[in-house]
């Protein structure tokens, strides 16, 4: 199921002794209506080892074919479909442009600030 990225955040650090280094992709669901999501139900977590996370996305942005898309800011707002192995490790993604929320039709818009 694709979701849409909302933001991204590069961790660091140590636990227990043992070093790791992830990007942690929150998401939404893309099928919601509310577009304004930022917790709940419709919204997700991705946990990325950073070494898949530089693989996955050199890939993706060779088949993207986007000028637009060249670092890591330029995800938000973009499709992804997170890739499993049997232990619930993400090992892969797929990115796609889809249709961001800010494109989405004007009835599902978040309102604005009065």
């Amino acid at each position: 199921m694709a979701q849409q990225i909302i933001s991204l955040k590069h961790k660091t650090g140590s636990y227990e002794g043992n070093s790791y280094d992830n990007y942690i992709i929150h998401t939404a669901d893309y099928e919601s209506t509310n577009k304004a999501l930022m917790f709940g139900p419709d919204t997700d977590d991705i946990k990325v080892k950073a070494e898949v996370f530089a693989m996955e996305l050199g890939r993706n942005i060779a088949m993207l074919n986007n000028p637009a898309v060249t670092k890591v800011q330029d995800l938000e707002g973009l499709l992804i479909v997170p890739i499993y192995n049997k232990f619930g490790t993400c090992t892969g993604f797929n990115l796609s442009l889809g249709a961001a929320a800010s494109t989405a039709p004007a009835d599902i818009q978040p309102e604005k600030k009065k």
